[in-house]
């Protein structure tokens, strides 16, 4: 080891089966300068099949109030953009996850993070493409349940970030905001039965999204979820039969098993390709412009418990045919 970083904190680099070991160096806590070697053995890794891993060891420092630190790590981990990483944090006590450390970071295929990380700023991961998510089982504020590749905010049960591996597992009830925003990797998605409500802009800009499939469970669709998805075109209920006649006036499934009930603003906007979507009977309100721009809607049918339809919430469609089961309370 380099003498004047004995006793420093530990970056390892672990290619294969032979770790690494590289160091840099804090005083009182605070983050001085990394040992030369470890650019310059970043900069000499070649690209392989399996990502590198960083193993971070941060006994007693509190990184982030250190901004000088993330910068720092930002920058050592940019390095070399031609090899995947892996970051593991879990030795990491007392600091939160910045938005300097990973910016520009879509190398970065997976992070682990420590039992001591209390603020992590997991929308700044959204512009990476990470694979593999860990926390560490004894952090109290958030956790990786079953494997599932994402964050986790255990007091709530809500999916607050998802990796391109997620699995959701059947504890959550509620996906965050943004969860899934501007993700072009997802092309049909089947929301879990146990999911009670959609956050805004869950799947806002998914502009390869061509079909969802939601849980008969589902109360809330929130403001934004689909807009900008330009693709979708079928909206379905899980377990529903679906009639093969696009020209019955008739509601496609049993009036007492989807408990929807909520359209938020703007919820599918721009979903220009949308052509096939019956609205629950239990649904009682539609918020502004819900359906603005659904040039190919062409035919709705509204159930006998909604209250109220907002300004614009059909406008710019192509709806020919309303099929109305109730007198309005506003409209």
């Amino acid at each position: 080891a380099n003498a004047a970083f004995t006793g420093g904190r530990i970056f390892k680099i672990e290619p294969g089966t032979e770790p690494v070991t590289l160091y840099a160096k804090f005083e009182k806590g605070k983050f001085i300068k990394y040992d030369d070697n470890f650019t310059t053995y970043l900069n000499g890794l070649t690209p392989s099949e399996e990502p590198y891993r960083i193993v971070f060891q941060a006994e007693g420092f509190k990184g982030g109030e250190d901004s000088g630190f993330s910068r720092e790590l930002n920058a050592a981990l940019k390095t070399n953009k031609n090899i995947k990483l892996k970051v593991d944090l879990n030795e990491a006590r007392g600091w939160r996850v910045d938005s300097f450390m990973f910016d520009d970071c879509d190398h970065v295929v997976g992070i682990t993070f420590g039992k001591r990380i209390e603020d992590i700023d997991y929308k700044e991961l959204d512009k990476m493409h990470l694979e593999e998510i860990v926390i560490n089982p004894d952090n109290e504020k958030y956790d990786s349940r079953d494997n599932c590749n994402g964050i986790i905010e255990t007091s709530s049960n809500k999916m607050l970030f998802a990796s391109k591996n997620i699995t959701i597992p059947s504890s959550v009830t509620t996906l965050a905001s943004s969860l899934f925003y501007g993700r072009t990797d997802i092309t049909e998605f089947t929301v879990p039965d146990h999911i009670t409500e959609l956050g805004e802009f869950l799947f806002k800009n998914c502009t390869e999204l061509t079909k969802v499939v939601l849980p008969l469970a589902l109360k809330k669709i929130s403001n934004y979820a689909f807009s900008g998805c330009s693709k979708l075109e079928t909206v379905r209920f899980s377990g529903v039969h679906y009639s093969d006649d696009p020209s019955t006036d008739e509601f496609p499934f049993d009036t007492g098993i989807v408990l929807l009930e909520e359209i938020g603003a703007c919820a599918f906007y721009d979903c220009i390709a949308l052509n096939d979507f019956s609205l629950p009977l239990h649904v009682k309100t539609i918020g502004d412009s819900a359906f603005y721009n659904c040039w190919n809607l062409n035919k709705i049918t509204i159930g006998n418990k909604v209250e109220y339809i907002g300004t614009n919430a059909f406008f710019n469609s192509s709806i020919c045919s309303f099929i109305l089961f109730i007198k309005f309370n506003e409209l």
